[in-house]
């Protein structure tokens, strides 16, 4: 169950990476030629700072993201044993009764 938990962390991370990543705005990162040759070193300056932040407030919603998933995840791990020790009492109780 703990590595069944771990890839599923793991897939639910990468996709939020990749769904972030589809849904950055493109002009971000893709900028018209034109308007790049007008730019001087501080507006590449601010727009990577801009970046940055987004970036970061961006890994913030992550970590944030998996600790919930995280804990979620203890949980159902320890629903899941709980569970299985009440089947194996009913199973003695059963045993004994027969």
């Amino acid at each position: 169950m703990l590595y069944f938990s771990k890839t599923i962390l793991k897939s639910l991370i990468l996709t939020a990476a990749v769904i972030i990543t589809a849904f950055y705005p493109p002009e971000l990162y893709c900028s018209n030629s034109n308007e790049e040759a007008n730019l001087t070193i501080e507006d590449f300056k601010k727009k990577a700072a801009t970046i940055n932040r987004k970036i970061e407030k961006q890994k913030t919603e992550i970590k944030a993201f998996t600790i919930k998933e995280k804990n979620t995840l203890i949980r159902l791990n320890d629903a899941d044993f709980a569970l299985s020790k009440a089947r194996k009492s009913i199973s003695a109780i059963k045993k004994r009764n027969s």
